[in-house]
């Protein structure tokens, strides 16, 4: 049966990006391309991250449990091409540097809050499982142990005026030099 003129022909998908495609690209404003690009990194390095996984999502360390890993991509998918079109909205109308701060403030954001971080705690070798007075964070605490253990129960009263002098060694053959201190 042949078709009715009053239907229009069925679209056909594209399964590529067409250079019009591309011109829309390149015609977004620097910070709303800088955003673009910033994203597609973080979605292919996450997509790197959770390959295989279906049920839960990981990224930098953090894992939570989903119903479907394909969802939060398609979520971030559209969450980057709403703030792109924001950015790039802002742009041309008139408002370059709000759409530049609105880029910047993550990154400020992140810098603030490292800032704070190690002015109140400060750098410490292996400052992630670090708990309070230096211990390990991942050993649970017994509340009976005593805080300040005594190590030496029964001290010398009278020590040593002078001690032996300190011996370094010294070189790859150990030789050794006898120094004071």
């Amino acid at each position: 049966m042949p078709r009715s003129r009053n239907f229009p022909p069925p679209k056909v998908s594209r399964k590529y990006m067409t250079p019009n495609d591309m011109r829309i690209i390149k015609e977004l404003c620097t910070p709303a391309y800088i955003y673009l690009i910033i994203s597609i990194l973080a979605i292919v390095i996450a997509m790197f991250q959770n390959a295989g996984k279906t049920k839960s999502y990981t990224f930098c360390g953090y894992k939570m449990n989903v119903e479907n890993t394909g969802l939060v991509f398609l979520f971030k998918g559209i969450i980057i091409v709403f703030w792109t079109i924001v950015l790039d909205s802002l742009c041309k109308n008139g408002f370059t540097q709000i759409s530049w701060l609105l880029l910047a403030l993550p990154f400020i954001g992140f810098l603030c809050a490292l800032v704070t971080m190690s002015s109140r705690e400060g750098f410490r070798e292996g400052g992630a499982n670090m708990g309070v007075n230096g211990t390990n964070a991942d050993e649970p605490v017994d509340p009976d142990l005593d805080p300040d253990p005594d190590p030496d129960p029964d001290p010398d009263p009278d020590p040593d005026p002078d001690p032996p002098p300190a011996t370094v060694t010294q070189g790859f053959r150990n030789r050794r030099v006898r120094r004071h201190f």
